[in-house]
């Protein structure tokens, strides 16, 4: 990641691990090894991002919550000094690519 005059801007999307595992599992045909503590050692990434000097602004999302309601969080990104056309990113989110939802998911079964 290169530097952009006067910092850069970071997006760092969220997901559920289960959901990141089997999406995974099921794109490459391998089991993906997460680990324990996988969200604790994003929130560890997190926090070493926002201690950067060259980090003008860092958004975290959830992945879930921008595929249920894309304008919200193009709008923020947008108030957040972005050069974005809210309208057109969000024509482009297709929630047909959210396949492995938590809700449908059997822990450890693809």
């Amino acid at each position: 990641m290169s530097p952009m005059p006067g910092g850069i801007r970071i997006v760092f999307m969220r997901r559920d691990e289960e959901e990141i595992r089997q999406s995974y599992q099921a794109f490459f045909e391998q089991e993906l090894a997460m680990g324990n503590h996988f969200q604790e050692r994003i929130d560890d990434i997190i926090a070493k991002i926002k201690n950067r000097k060259d980090v003008l602004s860092l958004d975290v999302f959830w992945y879930r919550d921008v595929i249920e309601n894309p304008k919200k969080y193009f709008q923020v990104l947008k108030e957040h000094g972005w050069n974005i056309d809210v309208e057109k990113a969000v024509s482009v989110v297709n929630p047909q690519y959210y396949r492995f939802r938590k809700e449908n998911l059997i822990k450890g079964i693809i």
